[in-house]
């Protein structure tokens, strides 16, 4: 049907349910083809990639029952801007005539069954920006492939087999010309086996908001500090194998909202100048704290705090029960009956959690203070399960969906 609208040129059936095999001819103008989610059947063969010299877009994502290796492509597919083949059945190796898709700008291919490893001719797509490989099983080391890729803005290869070292002499070119990803804003890498020690320039990138690392194999993080970095607005390292005294590398990173360094063997001396200005969530647990935090002295805007699984034991120090901002007004919960206790109305932080793998006492104390001075929502929302109450009906739930 396809070929016989010789004059198409865009054709979206996004989430219409056709149930049909993939289209092996497509008309010779189509320039943007949507067949997201459509329950597409069958094998995708490289016939199918003799697309049309118009194709700019080619979306593909969320059709399960879609199998297959990934096409060799050709020269003919040199205006193709945009391709997501994500949610599918497709598995092998990513050929190395990917190289011809010089024009792409964005290759998603994530939840896949890829195996092998990323050829080095993805240095020709040197107009991507965004490079989503994440949920498959590629493994070995990732090419040397950024220094042509000075538009890339998203980068995210979790969830893979890689395990490479982050200081091979490919990565530390970097540290001399950090130009190369001066675009780049989000880097995921987290849960695979990287090793060695993390680069400070990967904290000083100067887009750079979002850095995942967490479960991997890191054992250190630079020694440099880095200067001022106003941008970073998120860093995951947990699960790692980091030790040793909190990183100095990372004591100016002045507007990062969120840090996880749990499940590390991180301490933190009491002198230490940590100049965090605003975090929302910090997460130390099981770090093998034996104090509580002293920077946390001064901050006020925490929601989120996680030292649980600790060694920390004795008294709760006295600034602790001041470091909740005072212009948070506690706000009720939803609730479908008036006459419920008080013990479920609001609390004025969000979500606190402060557990101790040693110490009744302390424990005890903490659990006074939160019921005297703040009741955290999610608090509520446990206990409020196991109350008995007249029912209610269930939320819908959304589907979990990456981009």
């Amino acid at each position: 049907m396809l070929q016989n609208l010789t004059n198409l040129e865009v054709l979206s059936l996004s989430e219409v349910n056709i149930s049909s095999p993939i289209p092996v001819n497509i008309s010779s103008s189509l320039r943007y083809l949507d067949l997201r989610h459509t329950n597409l059947l069958g094998v995708l063969t490289e016939s199918f990639f003799l697309l049309p010299n118009s194709l700019e877009t080619l979306k593909l994502s969320d059709n399960h029952l879609l199998k297959g290796v990934f096409p060799k492509t050709h020269r003919s597919n040199t205006l193709l801007m945009e391709l997501d083949i994500s949610f599918t059945s497709i598995s092998g190796s990513i050929p190395n005539s990917i190289g011809n898709l010089t024009q792409i700008t964005e290759l998603v291919l994530s939840y896949n069954h890829f195996t092998g490893h990323i050829p080095s001719t993805i240095s020709k797509l040197k107009h991507l920006t965004r490079l989503h490989l994440y949920s498959n099983s590629f493994s070995g080391e990732i090419p040397d492939v950024f220094s042509n890729l000075q538009k890339l803005c998203y980068l995210d290869f979790s969830n893979n087999s890689f395990n490479f070292k982050f200081d091979t002499t490919s990565y530390l070119r970097l540290v001399d010309n950090q130009s190369m990803l001066h675009k780049l804003t989000s880097v995921d890498l987290s849960h695979n086996s990287l090793n060695d020690t993390i680069p400070y320039w990967v904290f000083s990138l100067p887009l750079l908001s979002s850095v995942l690392l967490q479960h991997n194999r890191f054992r250190g993080v630079a020694d440099e500090v880095i200067k001022t970095n106003p941008t970073l607005k998120e860093l995951h390292l947990s699960n790692n194998q980091l030790s040793g005294s909190f990183p100095q590398s990372l004591v100016n990173l002045t507007n990062l909202f969120t840090l996880d360094i749990s499940s590390n063997n991180i301490t933190i001396d009491e002198g230490m100048n940590i100049t965090f200005l605003s975090p929302s969530s910090l997460f130390l647990s099981s770090c093998q704290l034996k104090d509580f935090p002293h920077f946390l002295r001064n901050v006020k805007t925490l929601e989120v705090l996680d030292i649980s699984n600790n060694k920390i034991c004795g008294q709760i120090p006295n600034w602790f029960s001041g470091m909740s901002d005072s212009s948070h007004v506690p706000q009720p919960l939803e609730s479908e009956d008036e006459s419920e206790s008080y013990f479920f109305s609001g609390f004025t932080w969000e979500s606190v959690v402060i557990g101790y793998s040693f110490g009744l006492v302390v424990g005890t104390v903490m659990w006074s203070l939160m019921f005297k001075y703040r009741k955290p929502k999610w608090f509520v929302e446990f206990f409020d399960e196991l109350m008995p109450h007249k029912r209610r009906r269930p939320k819908k739930r959304t589907q979990r969906r990456r981009t």
